[in-house]
């Protein structure tokens, strides 16, 4: 599909209205074209670039040239009008699609130094575990901290706790050996 307020080209047949043979020696000072952007009014186009397509092997097809004004719509009728006795031409349409460009994307503000890979590392290891704990599952290092911090095992469950001291983070099964009191496993 062409280009919003390119210029483009409009291909159209003439042909005799009472035999259908396609009408050679059109141009510009015999015809009238008319065009309608987007519904609205026809206007007459002043001095329309008009030439045949190739008047030996495609004999009544012709090309106007439109400017980037009159393909400034996102669709657009054509008429035409010959001055040659029984001439007959259809009208025609032309549907136009806007692309977006490099100069209509806004600029996007560059960094002027971007961070090095101690400073992101510095930032995420600082980070304070209330940032991430509620959106965390149970296998990531988030619930590794929050082990350390905020956790007690009480009969056979190990109860992991968010920093607020009272919500629950994580439960898991535990399990010991009858001959010692250590822990043995831990399952989720």
């Amino acid at each position: 599909m062409p280009k919003r307020k390119d210029a483009s080209w409009a291909i159209f047949y003439t042909y005799d209205n009472r035999t259908g043979a396609p009408i050679t020696g059109e141009s510009a000072a015999t015809m009238n074209v008319y065009i309608s952007r987007d519904g609205g009014e026809f206007s007459r186009i002043s001095s329309p670039g008009i030439q045949a397509v190739d008047a030996s092997n495609l004999p009544g097809f012709y090309r106007l040239a439109l400017t980037s004004n009159e393909t400034d719509a996102n669709h657009i009728l054509l008429r035409f009008a010959s001055s040659t006795a029984n001439t007959a031409i259809d009208a025609c349409e032309k549907y136009f699609e806007t692309y977006a460009v490099a100069a209509d994307i806004p600029e996007i503000p560059s960094i002027s130094s971007p961070p090095s890979a101690a400073q992101i590392a510095d930032a995420v290891l600082t980070r304070s575990v209330t940032h991430v704990e509620s959106a965390a599952p149970l296998h990531c290092l988030c619930t590794i901290i929050l082990a350390h911090l905020e956790s007690r095992v009480t009969e056979n469950k190990w109860l992991i706790h968010r920093t607020d001291g009272s919500t629950q983070h994580a439960a898991l099964e535990v399990s010991t050996s009858a001959d010692a009191e250590a822990v043995t496993g831990v399952n989720s």
